[in-house]
C-alpha cells in the first residue's frame, strides 16, 4: 500500500476514535448542572404516621446541560446553621432529568421548613449528581469487580459523583 491511501486510512481511523472520546469527555463531569427552584408550597393532607409535614414544597430542577444527568441525592443547606438539613431526595431514590430539561419534584416539609422557605436567599441546595456516561462506567467497574478480582487492584478514575452546592431560586 503507498503512502497516501495509508495515511488517509489511518487520518479516517483517528477522526472516528476522536467522536466518542470528545463526547465522554464533554459529558463525564459537567460542571454545576443543575438548578432548584421553589414553585409552591401547599398544605398536604395529613398522612398517618407523618403528623410532622403539615405541607408541600414543589420544587423545579432543570438541567442546563446538553447531556441527561440522574440527580442521585440534594439536601437543603442554610448558610447559617440555624436549620437541620433536609433532603430533597433521599439517597435510595434518583430521579433521572432529560438534556436541557426540568424535573418537578413534590417534597414534605416541615412549619420550620416552611418558614425559612419564605425567604430562600439563605438556603443552598448540595446536590450529587452523574451523567449518563458515568453511570454506565460506574456499573461496568462495578461488573468486572465483582467477575474478576484482580481488577480491584488496577488504577481507575474515580467513580463517586462529585457533590455540587447551588443557590436556591425563588
Amino acid at each position: 500500500m503507498s503512502r497516501r491511501p495509508s495515511i488517509t486510512i489511518l487520518s479516517v481511523f483517528l477522526v472516528l476514535l476522536g467522536i466518542p472520546m470528545v463526547y465522554l469527555f464533554l459529558s463525564w463531569d459537567p460542571g454545576n448542572p443543575i438548578r432548584f427552584r421553589v414553585v409552591a408550597v401547599t398544605p398536604a393532607t395529613p398522612a398517618p404516621g407523618l403528623p410532622e409535614y403539615p405541607f408541600l414544597v414543589e420544587f423545579t430542577v432543570t438541567n442546563t446541560t446538553l447531556v441527561p444527568l440522574t440527580l442521585r441525592s440534594a439536601r437543603l443547606e442554610p448558610r447559617f446553621r440555624t436549620l437541620r438539613p433536609g433532603y430533597l431526595v433521599e439517597p435510595p431514590c434518583s430521579v433521572k432529568i432529560p438534556a436541557g430539561g426540568t424535573v418537578h419534584l413534590k417534597v414534605p416539609a416541615t412549619e420550620i421548613l416552611r418558614g425559612t422557605l419564605e425567604d430562600p436567599a439563605p438556603l443552598m441546595v448540595r446536590y450529587d449528581c452523574t451523567s449518563k456516561v458515568r453511570d454506565l462506567a460506574t456499573d461496568a467497574h462495578g461488573w468486572s469487580k465483582s467477575r474478576f478480582p484482580i481488577i480491584r487492584f488496577v488504577l481507575i478514575a474515580q467513580m463517586c459523583a462529585p457533590e455540587w452546592l447551588t443557590q436556591l431560586q425563588p
